[in-house]
């Protein structure tokens, strides 16, 4: 089977564990504020991963990987950072299973010296991590910010934070902890991830990603389980 090369080169990261011999692989869609959890949890279960070799794991924003996946994109498992891209997905594809994987929180993190006062989020228009920051903050009577900056990923408006970009950021927990940020306090909103399996050539890694081993290394990097 041929994939679309336009799929794999849209994506914000795509990596490759194993070498499949049969020219065949199982393709994982993953919010970017889960890559390093995903490939580090993947690496507790060896013998899984080879049997499905290779996995290629293609990363970006929940409602970006919908959208490819939506529009025909080669996706057997898709872990969302919200449920409403994952119900988006159902609703136009196939799902054989389902099940909520981790749980995220959004937290306030400030820069040492920033170059201007600008508050740093992901794109609330469609980007999970900054529809629950935008909730949470009109929940706190926050919203709207004085100088918002919006970002493509979770990531990058915790990274944009780092660097001295913006002095404030309002992101997921593991976003900060991943860029080194110590948050100065969290926000009243909880967000979770559902793990759909679209193909049955990912169900062993859709098990494999709800084993202890690898829910303990989503723990590390700051998830929560539901």
């Amino acid at each position: 089977m041929i994939r679309p090369a336009a799929f794999v080169a849209s994506a914000v990261g795509v990596s490759a564990l194993g070498c499949g011999l049969d020219g065949e692989w199982v393709d994982l869609s993953v919010a970017a504020s889960t890559e390093a959890a995903v490939q580090e949890a993947l690496r507790t279960h060896p013998d899984v991963v080879r049997s499905v070799t290779p996995v290629v794991t293609s990363t970006n924003a929940s409602s970006t990987l919908a959208r490819q996946i939506q529009q025909g994109a080669p996706a057997d498992l898709f872990l969302s950072a919200d449920a409403a891209w994952a119900d988006a997905v159902e609703a136009e594809r196939p799902v054989l299973d389902r099940v909520d994987l981790v749980t995220n929180t959004i937290v306030e993190v400030h820069a040492d010296d920033a170059a201007r006062p600008c508050a740093a989020l992901a794109d609330p228009t469609h980007v999970p991590a900054g529809r629950y920051a935008e909730q949470a903050l009109r929940s706190a009577g926050r919203w709207p910010l004085a100088d918002p900056v919006t970002f493509p990923t979770g990531p990058a408006a915790a990274w944009a934070v780092a660097n001295g970009d913006c002095a404030t950021g309002f992101v997921y927990a593991t976003d900060a902890l991943a860029a080194g940020l110590t948050p100065v306090g969290a926000l009243d909103v909880r967000a979770t991830y559902p793990l759909l399996l679209l193909h049955e050539r990912g169900r062993p890694l859709f098990e494999a990603l709800q084993s202890d081993t690898a829910l303990d290394v989503f723990v590390r990097h700051g998830f929560g389980r539901p």
